[in-house]
């Protein structure tokens, strides 16, 4: 079942990425039945589906599918998108693991338009089965090693590349748990994780300097939350245009669920209490997707699998008006139908 929606999840990621394309570049009104069916020129590159396939987050291709046939165009190596939704990141081992390369292909195409290597074994970053984009505001690509167990303690590494000169800076954690991304600062020069040591309960965010290579002592006020290590969950993380904010929905097993705001300039983090009602367990806590407005002063927070759907004042940080809709039990809605696509029974 797990599986089932992560690639759902992954799927729905990537139909945005092509709903967004069409958006860019609408296509003419449709011809009449007499018409020639040939495809014009816009409608060959934007009436396409992205659909992310199973397997580890190295291992898995994105298949790119012609929406009206249905027929598997071609298919592109894993990666992150850009901000935008017009690049495709993806990361390849290099002399046996020493170096890495990031390719940055037009996801339209496929064709690459630069590449780049960074000494060490990196890969792009998946936040619970959800692909992790540039952070800030778009100028900071964040890429992990896998985490290791030695000598008891989890050593977690990760590296900030800048996307466009190439320049990267690496750093080594250790800790009882591994340490999981959270934000980038918009200069680049601060990167935030969760503290899920058993010594930091409540859980908080602790900001990294990369200029002094030091972790903070203490978690960035207002971000404690009572998230244990398998117990709670983060999803629908979205940064704001500038890169200051950067918004998730938490979800745990001892209190309600509720937006994180944190404020990457200013070292401070905010809750956005949701509704009681609005609690869920993994499955459907992944389901949760935020969306800002264009002026980025409102956050839409949503929930198919709830039923939910929140609308958030950004300046005020409250929860301006909340709705719900009708969820089937049977489960046989557009989710239901996407996830028979990809996996058919």
């Amino acid at each position: 079942m797990k599986r089932h929606w992560r690639v759902t999840g992954l799927a729905l990621a990537f139909l945005l990425a092509g709903c967004a394309a069409q958006v860019a570049a609408p296509r003419d009104a449709e011809p009449s039945p007499s018409a020639s069916a040939k495809p014009s020129a816009t409608n060959a590159t934007t009436d396409v589906l992205y659909i992310q396939g199973s397997g580890s987050g190295a291992d898995a291709r994105i298949a790119v599918i012609d929406a009206r046939t249905g027929t598997v165009v071609r298919e592109l190596p894993n990666g992150v998108l850009s901000r935008d939704r017009s690049q495709l990141y993806t990361t390849e081992t290099m002399k046996g693991g020493t170096q890495t390369q990031i390719r940055v292909l037009e996801l339209a195409s496929g064709r690459e338009t630069r590449s780049f290597t960074i000494d060490g074994y990196f890969h792009t970053l998946f936040d619970y089965y959800a692909p992790v984009g540039p952070a800030g505001d778009g100028s900071w690509l964040v890429l992990t090693g896998d985490p290791i167990k030695l000598d008891d303690k989890y050593v977690t590494r990760y590296a900030v590349v800048n996307t466009l000169t190439g320049a990267a800076s690496s750093l080594e954690l250790r800790g009882d748990w591994p340490y999981e991304f959270v934000a980038v600062s918009p200069d680049g020069k601060r990167i935030y994780f969760t503290d899920l040591s058993a010594s930091s309960q409540p859980v908080g965010i602790r900001g990294f300097d990369l200029t002094t290579r030091t972790l903070a002592p203490a978690p960035v006020a207002g971000s404690a939350w009572n998230k244990w290590q398998a117990g709670g969950w983060r999803s629908g993380i979205v940064t704001s245009a500038d890169g200051r904010w950067s918004y998730s929905v938490n979800t745990g097993t001892e209190e309600p669920s509720f937006i994180l705001a944190l404020d990457a300039v200013n070292d401070r983090a905010q809750r956005i209490e949701l509704p009681a009602d609005q609690s869920a367990g993994f499955e459907k806590a992944m389901l949760w997707s935020l969306v800002p407005s264009n002026d980025g002063k409102i956050l839409y927070a949503v929930n198919p699998a709830i039923g939910a759907i929140d609308e958030i004042a950004v300046p005020a940080m409250t929860v301006r008006r909340t709705a719900h809709l009708p969820v089937s039990r049977a489960d046989s809605g557009a989710l239901a139908a996407l996830r028979q696509a990809v996996f058919p029974v």
